[in-house]
């Protein structure tokens, strides 16, 4: 399963933990790297974004709930499907439905 995980800061941590949690997030993707196959900030410091693949629900929630910045951050996750597969598949469902109603 790949998903598009962006992450936008909610709340800004506390300067004093600010050490603690670069550390953490160094940890957190040096433990994901091999499942990510995008990562990025947003130019400003505003949030990130990746992409991932993992086995299934749980170990994205596992992801999502581990990094070290998810309480000060609004999280959005969505489950990408190929683009040329969906598409295929929107164009054989509106034929169907157009063979339909002839």
């Amino acid at each position: 399963m790949r998903a598009l995980i962006v992450a936008r800061q909610k709340t800004p941590p506390p300067m004093e933990m600010f050490p603690i949690l670069v550390g953490g997030f160094h940890q957190w993707r040096d433990q994901y790297r091999d499942r990510m196959e995008h990562f990025s900030f947003f130019a400003g410091g505003s949030g990130g974004c990746g992409i991932v693949t993992v086995d299934n629900e749980m170990e994205l929630h596992k992801l999502v709930a581990t990094w070290p910045l998810t309480p000060f951050s609004d999280m959005q996750v969505e489950i990408l499907v190929d683009g040329d597969e969906a598409l295929q598949f929107l164009t054989e469902l509106i034929q169907s439905q157009t063979a339909q109603m002839a």
